[in-house]
């Protein structure tokens, strides 16, 4: 368990450093500012299993950007970030909470 209000990372959270864009997402109904913001990978999958229904190759997959990865001990996948999700909570609402910690994001099983 976590320590009250430390942050799991998210599998899937970004590694690119970016600023939220409050002035492109400027809202005069709300304040953006209240919320702390997490830059997530929207990304492409494909399973290493799922190869003969997608009717591609690993070969394809990479010259196209994707990039290899693994999950667990032998799960290989494919994934190409195609874009940016933003995710918001209130500020010191994790602290208040620790029982609603972010958790990692694992593919269901097949």
């Amino acid at each position: 368990m976590n320590a009250e209000g430390e942050k799991k990372s998210f599998v899937w959270e970004s590694t690119l450093e970016k600023a939220f864009p409050y002035d492109k997402l400027a809202c005069p109904l709300y304040d953006l500012e209240q919320f702390e913001w997490i830059l997530a990978d929207d990304a492409n999958i494909v399973f290493e299993d799922d190869l003969d229904i997608e009717e591609t190759t690993v070969e394809e997959l990479i010259a196209d950007g994707f990039e290899r990865k693994t999950q667990g001990e032998n799960e290989i996948y494919y994934t190409q970030r195609v874009g940016d999700i933003w995710i918001g909570r209130l500020k010191g609402k994790l602290a208040e909470d620790p029982e609603n910690i972010i958790q990692p994001y694992f593919a269901p099983p097949k």
